[in-house]
């Protein structure tokens, strides 16, 4: 699967309007400091610094935290990606763990994935899964591309070094927005 790689250097802005007085709180979750999530069904899958979550958000009223990560080597959580019920983490430091998500209650750890290229202070947070291609963006170094056809083996595919601090993207259609 080739994707063309375009270099976005502008503001994306919201054309969506949306005013204070027409939000309603439904309900809230204590889970650490939320950095990124991922809904698939009744459960969401949320990366909060310290640990990974599992929250039962079937009844919206009342979220229930079912599960949730604690101590290495799933510390430092940023950008979550689950498909297939496997969970792909970019971690706070220069590597990424992949995990199996068994709701409601249980994520197993797989393996843990050093970037080769990473510098001393990465701040990864952007992760994203399509079929079984696996982008991860890697703070100062870039963007790393790997084959998870065989998630207890991960393979680097390619790798784009960015011109600066590349913390999130965003993919549509075949193309990749740094």
């Amino acid at each position: 699967m080739k994707r063309k790689i375009l270099l976005v250097l502008a503001l994306v802005f919201c054309a969506m309007s949306l005013k204070a007085d027409t939000l309603e709180r439904l309900s809230a979750i204590k889970s650490g400091t939320p950095w990124d999530n991922k809904a698939v069904g009744k459960y969401d899958y949320l990366t909060n610094r310290a640990a990974t979550a599992i929250i039962d958000i079937s009844d919206s009223t009342n979220p229930v935290l079912t599960f949730e990560t604690n101590g290495a080597p799933i510390t430092w959580s940023h950008g979550v990606d689950i498909i297939n019920f496997i969970l792909y983490v970019n971690h706070g430091g220069s590597n990424f763990w992949i995990g199996r998500a068994i709701p409601p209650d249980t994520i197993i750890f797989i393996t843990f994935y050093d970037l080769p290229n990473s510098s001393v202070f990465p701040s990864p947070w952007g992760i994203e899964v399509i079929d079984t291609v696996l982008f991860v963006a890697d703070g100062n170094d870039g963007l790393f591309i790997f084959n998870v056809k065989d998630p207890y083996n991960p393979t680097q595919i390619s790798f784009y070094d960015t011109p600066d601090n590349l913390t999130e993207f965003f993919i549509l259609d075949s193309l990749i927005y740094l």
